[in-house]
């Protein structure tokens, strides 16, 4: 599960929309606010992440920069992902899912509904997961939002593998890839092919894992 875990926090770090104050940096948010943000990132898994998250959300909200402060309130999250704190994840993603859907941010709402999910199975409260992820998909069609679509149907893939239930998860997997490919192009599908191709593989059907294993390449 690490392995999913690790590529959705960085599917929670990725800025797929662009601010009106756009400037010249990945993240398209205030030039003087994107060192502050790397530093985030780099200390994120550590208490000193937190502080430096405040610093960003301060100077964000007072350069009215509402993409940072989404950003900024990604890194607890990522934190308490990162200790398994579900009780602290779930008050710093309550917040974040709040300060997104304030400002359009949507990426980041479904960004920190997929980490508490996550924290759940980590834990060992699948059937919780399960009910959350259902609630997430339901936001996601109403919402109409791609990247919350792909992250609640990929999601799911996850807890049916949490669950010992690898032939279900990977339909959901299939499902995920293919409306990946369809609707969100910018995304890498390199990781997708692998977990499918390791998938079959395991199942003995060489000829089927490689046809993936190709596609990752």
């Amino acid at each position: 599960m690490r392995r999913h875990t690790n590529i959705l926090i960085l599917l929670l770090l990725t800025g797929l929309c662009i601010s009106a104050g756009a400037q010249n940096n990945p993240y398209k948010i205030d030039d003087s606010l994107y060192p502050i943000f790397q530093r985030a990132i780099k200390w994120r898994t550590q208490p000193q992440g937190l502080l430096i998250a405040d610093t960003l959300y301060a100077e964000a909200t007072q350069k009215k920069d509402k993409k940072a402060q989404c950003l900024a309130l990604t890194i607890p999250v990522s934190f308490y992902l990162s200790t398994n704190n579900y009780e602290k994840l779930e008050q710093a993603a309550t917040r974040a899912k709040e300060e997104a859907r304030k400002n359009n941010y949507l990426q980041y709402y479904y960004s920190a509904c997929t980490n508490e999910i996550n924290c759940l199975l980590n834990n060992g409260h699948s059937l919780r997961a399960l009910q959350k992820a259902e609630e997430m998909k339901i936001q996601a069609f109403k919402d109409q939002h791609e990247y919350g679509i792909f992250s609640c149907i990929f999601t799911l893939g996850n807890i049916y593998y949490m669950r010992q239930n690898r032939e279900v998860a990977t339909e959901y997997y299939k499902n995920a890839l293919e409306y990946m490919l369809k609707n969100l192009p910018d995304q890498d599908p390199t990781y997708m092919y692998i977990n499918l191709s390791e998938y079959y593989r395991d199942k003995g059907e060489g000829e089927v894992a490689l046809e993936y294993a190709e596609k990752a390449d």
